[in-house]
């Protein structure tokens, strides 16, 4: 049996009717196997979307390919909105995509940069796995508002994928973020709408955010592939949202998240340089560490041999790991008492999704209401 592809999989999910071309204006290669790609928005042009949604991306009709690829948005909604400054990058769209030479639209991606860089390609917005949820309720007073160009209500969420919808809006007060691997695209993308959006969210009764995020520790870039494919599409201008922050040691992401939660192990109050109350937890199982070993600093005491600390922001920052597979008890922990007033994004392989989203929602389990759980399978 043939695998299906993302229009089969995705076929019941909501889609925008438009499609957009932009340009592909910056390639980074974060390791061997995962680029960052950034997709200019054309002038004339305007993309909004809710944070955690996906692309159809179709690449130009001389690459033969017809069917497209879906790639999730990594970036925050606010970075496709022109800025009023002429200092600003122009608006785009980020997608973070992994070698697959199997898949036509993603062996286009990882073509040589020169080949593909200033080139356009065409989207469409599409996806369920939304922030803010559609079901459940910030509540707003009159003094707070969160701007978002698209209304989450309006998302309409299949019933395979989140469970039912309750007719009346439920309480929000803590969010989980649950990553393994690619699975932290959607999120990223979540996290940088809620750091962004922090002191609106302070007036809604959202209170604290906590990251788990599972990885296996990827070797680095080589010297060749550095100087070969580590960065292109010229120098980055000051309104840059993300200079340098990619990923520290080969893990995606880890740079900006860090910078997203406060700068202090320990510290949990939304401190100096931190966005968001609440805290990631990294969970590093094998592959080879290469030259990003002397990043790690081991811990002292119990903990010492199962995990330790990275250092980000040129060693302003601590992120703790462990060196294990996290597992449902770690996501149960995050959530604590308030199961009533939390959500839980889950994004991982299949096996892994379908694993922690039984015990979680089962009664003979965590008994946590299906409602709260939300998630959505990386293939």
């Amino acid at each position: 049996m043939s695998k299906e592809s993302h229009i089969e999989r995705t076929a019941n999910e909501p889609r925008d009717p438009s499609l957009h071309t932009l340009t592909i204006s910056h390639i980074t290669q974060v390791t061997p196997t995962i680029r960052l790609f950034r997709l200019q928005i054309h002038q004339n042009d305007s993309i909004t979307f809710l944070a955690g949604q996906w692309v159809d991306l179709y690449p130009p009709p001389s690459s033969g390919i017809t069917k497209p690829g879906g790639f999730t948005i990594t970036s925050s909604p606010s970075w496709s909105l022109p800025s009023p400054s002429s200092y600003s990058t122009p608006p785009y769209i980020e997608l973070a995509i992994q070698s697959s030479p199997e898949n036509p639209p993603a062996a286009y991606m990882f073509q040589p940069p020169a080949q593909i860089l200033h080139t356009e390609v065409k989207v469409r917005i599409g996806g369920s796995f939304v922030f803010p949820p559609p079901h459940l309720h910030l509540h707003s007073s009159p003094a707070t508002s969160i701007p978002n160009s698209i209304d989450s209500s309006s998302i309409t969420v299949p019933q395979g994928s989140s469970g039912e919808i309750h007719a009346s809006p439920l309480p929000l007060r803590k969010v989980v973020l649950v990553a393994s691997g690619m699975g932290i695209n959607p999120l990223m993308s979540m996290l940088s709408f809620i750091g962004e959006q922090q002191h609106a969210l302070t007036g809604t009764g959202l209170e604290e955010v906590r990251l788990l995020y599972g990885v296996r520790r990827p070797r680095l870039l080589s010297p060749e592939q550095q100087e070969n494919g580590g960065e292109s599409g010229g120098r980055r201008g000051n309104g840059d949202k993300d200079d340098n922050d990619h990923g520290e040691g080969g893990i995606l992401f880890l740079e900006r998240i860090a910078r997203i939660f406060p700068r202090s192990r320990g510290d949990e109050r939304g401190g100096e340089g931190g966005l968001v109350r609440g805290g990631v937890r990294l969970f590093l199982t094998s592959g080879n560490d290469g030259s990003g070993a002397s990043a790690v600093e081991r811990d002292s005491g119990e903990r010492g041999r199962d995990g330790g600390v990275l250092k980000c922001d040129h060693g302003r920052i601590e992120v703790p790991f462990l060196r294990r597979r996290m597992t449902v008890r770690d996501v149960e922990e995050a959530i604590g008492d308030d199961k009533e007033g939390s959500v839980v994004y889950i994004c991982g392989v299949p096996t892994m999704t379908d694993e922690f989203v039984q015990a979680l929602v089962s009664p003979e389990g965590f008994g946590m209401d299906k409602n709260r759980v939300l998630f959505e399978k990386w293939w």
